[in-house]
């Protein structure tokens, strides 16, 4: 993986030239202070020098994921634990949460939370499953 600075436009210029002189590689590299290795990359890959290389971690979702998910997530209002399970996804809920801020037309929503039980319906709920107890079994 490159770290250095990409060949300017000049230094191509200069490149090139001092090759047509019948420059060695090793004395061009003095000549125009840069290291062999991007004089030799340059040389060996003209057309595509500095072009090919993306950088950057990979992603962690792929294009056909992107899609299922963006499709899934504008259908109806659906949690991001729950896109990953349905669409059994390595990726983390996070990343389906930046995928789906990446989609201009998808609005991100806080999912209402279920009211809590009252004390009252605590007690129904508690009355119906002391009467139904032994319901069913004989």
């Amino acid at each position: 993986m490159p770290h250095g600075k990409l060949l300017s436009d000049y230094e191509k210029g200069q490149i090139n030239a001092f090759i047509t002189c019948g420059k060695k590689k090793l004395k061009i590299t003095k000549l125009i202070d840069r290291s062999p290795t991007v004089i030799r990359n340059y040389l060996n890959n003209q057309e595509n020098y500095g072009k090919n290389h993306k950088g950057g971690r990979q992603m962690a979702l792929f294009i056909w994921d992107r899609n299922h998910i963006v499709r899934l997530a504008s259908n109806k209002v659906v949690s991001c634990g729950k896109i990953k399970t349905d669409l059994s996804l390595s990726a983390s809920k996070s990343s389906i949460l930046r995928c789906l801020n990446s989609v201009p037309f998808i609005a991100n929503q806080e999912m209402k939370k279920k009211p809590m039980l009252t004390r009252q319906n605590a007690d129904k709920r508690l009355k119906w499953a002391t009467e139904k107890v032994g319901w069913g079994i004989e």
